[in-house]
């Protein structure tokens, strides 16, 4: 169904209407041309046409003009129609630094005023993006992760606020644990596997060395268990709870590209200062503080993947292909079983220990 442009709209009625644009570049055969334009011609938007060659071959490319609000819909016809496993063709997504353009702002708009198209804040391949970035194990995070363990370790002896916040800021455990809900959402079981020994690696690491520095200086000086470590060191039932909201809170901010968001979440849910605790309890062969730590630490955990999975499912945040969607409902038992045995297994504990 295509949306006529309507002349008689006065302008003012049409500079209201915020919308941002993104391009779609496509490069087809000759046999796909006719299913990109009836797609195109459906959602009326700009597009310019080129017939080109490569390797020998006749092609055509595309250039369309998208509003970001309708991107995501567009991008799901394409994929479903564009036979990518061909070496011709390619479909190219990115966001435009600016645009002006009346006639996309009336477009939108009437999309959403008559309820055929229920637009979506930001495309699933941008959302992939940004979290696989981080399943690569760049030693750069590696160090990040153990400069914040000892920031925290410094904080939480001298019983410092604003340096165990200081801490929690540059920690880049917040990423991987983004990275698992997303592809859990999206039945991506490799990435899945990559984004637990991710995060496993980083908090370990947190936790050795955090033990590490504490068992050498407890030979120097006495380390008083300040009020800091104290907080860390007794979870209670509604910390997983705060935990799922700020994960809600995360989601929205990775779906909405907010960043400011993403900060607060940051420091709010504080995966770092437990993790260091943790640790410290260890090195001074406290049980009872590693112990109790461990638990906040991995009921924020649990709670954050939680809440960021519940935001993406309520957002219709899902694989385009149906094949990925028949192989996605699998890896959702799978990852769903597992969150619950965990969440089990902390409420039993909790129960026990209280």
């Amino acid at each position: 169904m295509s949306i006529p442009y309507d002349k008689s709209r006065k302008d003012h009625e049409r500079d209201d209407i915020p919308v941002s644009v993104e391009r779609i570049e496509v490069m087809v055969y000759p046999n796909q041309v006719e299913d990109i334009e009836k797609v195109i011609k459906e959602f009326q938007v700009p597009y310019v046409r080129t017939k080109a060659e490569s390797y020998g071959f006749e092609c055509y490319y595309y250039i369309i003009t998208i509003p970001s609000e309708l991107t995501d819909i567009i991008l799901d016809k394409f994929v479903n129609i564009i036979k990518d496993k061909q070496k011709l063709n390619i479909i190219t997504h990115y966001r435009a630094e600016s645009s002006i353009s009346r006639y996309l702002k009336m477009l939108v708009n009437d999309f959403i005023k008559q309820g055929l198209y229920k637009p979506k804040p930001t495309t699933i391949e941008s959302l992939v993006t940004k979290t696989d970035a981080f399943l690569k194990r760049k030693i750069d995070l590696y160090f990040m992760t153990l400069i914040a363990t000892i920031i925290a370790l410094v904080g939480l002896v001298t019983d410092n606020v604003a340096v165990i916040i200081g801490a929690m800021l540059i920690s880049p455990l917040l990423s991987p644990i983004t990275s698992l809900a997303l592809n859990s959402i999206l039945g991506r079981q490799k990435q899945i596997n990559q984004s637990l020994l991710y995060i496993t690696y980083l908090l370990a690491s947190s936790i050795l060395l955090a033990m590490a520095i504490t068992f050498v200086l407890s030979y120097f000086i006495d380390i008083e268990i300040t009020k800091e470590i104290t907080l860390r060191t007794n979870p209670q039932p509604t910390d997983i709870l705060i935990a799922v909201i700020l994960g809600m809170a995360g989601g929205i901010a990775l779906l909405s590209a907010l960043p400011e968001i993403i900060v607060g979440v940051a420091i709010a849910v504080a995966l770092i200062p437990p993790a260091t605790v943790s640790g410290l309890g260890l090195g001074l062969n406290d049980i009872t503080i590693a112990f109790g730590a461990f638990r906040l630490l991995l009921e924020n955990v649990v709670g954050m993947i939680m809440g960021m999975v519940l935001i993406f499912v309520i957002k219709g945040v899902s694989p385009r292909r149906y094949y990925e969607k028949k192989k996605k409902k699998k890896v959702a038992i799978k990852a769903a079983l597992s969150l619950l045995s965990l969440i089990i297994a902390i409420i039993l504990l909790e129960l026990y220990l209280n």
